[in-house]
């Protein structure tokens, strides 16, 4: 189980549903997880500003498979929302990385 929690920084125009991926080794996907916030009870667009949201996703993969844990959020078409910080541009933030 992975536990994120969301805080809006301000207002978002667009509704998004979160992303949750374990990669192998080759950054390929080996168990992902996408939902809207909350069940979708609570669309990214109603989000205000200092607002905070707890979720728990569930990922099932063989723990010898995985090697990176990522997160993101993308729109309807399938963009993925781009990171302002910490890496400027990147699709995902790396919450865990395993050592090999």
């Amino acid at each position: 189980i992975v536990e994120l929690q969301w805080q809006a920084t301000g207002y978002l125009h667009t509704d998004y549903t979160v992303f949750v991926q374990l990669l192998d080794s080759e950054n390929q996907v080996v168990a992902q997880v996408d939902s809207q916030p909350q069940a979708g009870r609570a669309p990214t667009s109603t989000w205000r500003q200092g607002e905070i949201f707890v979720e728990q996703y569930r990922l099932t993969s063989s723990a010898a498979l995985w090697q990176r844990l990522i997160v993101g959020l993308y729109d309807g078409a399938g963009q993925r929302l781009h990171l302002v910080e910490p890496t400027p541009g990147q699709d995902f933030l790396m919450l865990l990385e395993r050592e090999r």
